[in-house]
């Protein structure tokens, strides 16, 4: 019988970091120093760990970065980031705000790893930080955004983007396509 309250019980949520040259690694670290995220989540970040040590300084988060290679192996506990690291790229070879081949193939890289980890029953959920589409056509990769790339890697018939704000859900109809043109 496990505690309502228990780690165990506690969703375990991946996190993609983005595109390493944008705001996403510090979305995401911004995110993990607010300690109630712990009391709802096990937060587990896919991404290169570097991108994220790029940023630490900058948005005050102190915490250690716990480096796992599978879901098992986090501690989910606040002060600690548990990063699944998908060593990628260089920071050097990614500088902040330029859009690049390189930043689009390492966003996508994380995205993959979260739909496997999703596909094996290994997470119970994904949030995405933000992607360049542009650096992702860049690197070749044939998808407008992260619905279609989870919609068509699972197989899956429809596919929504939700946002969830409080107590309203709002579904959009159409993405990335004017009505009218």
């Amino acid at each position: 019988h496990k505690n309502k309250g228990s780690t165990e019980m506690k969703p375990l949520i991946a996190i993609t970091i983005g595109d390493p040259a944008g705001i996403g690694p510090e979305i995401v670290l911004r995110a993990l120093n607010n300690k109630e995220v712990y009391t709802e989540i096990r937060p587990l970040v896919i991404g290169n760990v570097k991108f994220l040590e790029r940023v630490s300084d900058v948005v005050k988060n102190k915490a250690a970065f716990n480096i796992v290679s599978s879901p098992e192996e986090g501690k989910y506990e606040f002060g600690t980031v548990d990063v699944l690291n998908i060593d990628n790229a260089e920071p050097e070879e990614i500088p902040y705000g330029v859009i690049s081949a390189k930043a689009g193939a390492a966003a996508y890289d994380y995205i993959k790893k979260s739909i496997e980890l999703g596909i094996e029953k290994k997470i119970d959920g994904v949030a995405t930080a933000p992607i360049q589409k542009e650096a992702i056509h860049m690197a070749g990769i044939p998808y407008i955004g992260h619905t279609e790339m989870y919609q068509e890697i699972t197989n899956s018939p429809n596919a929504l983007t939700m946002f969830h704000v409080d107590n309203m859900r709002i579904f959009f109809l159409t993405r990335h396509l004017s009505l009218i043109n």
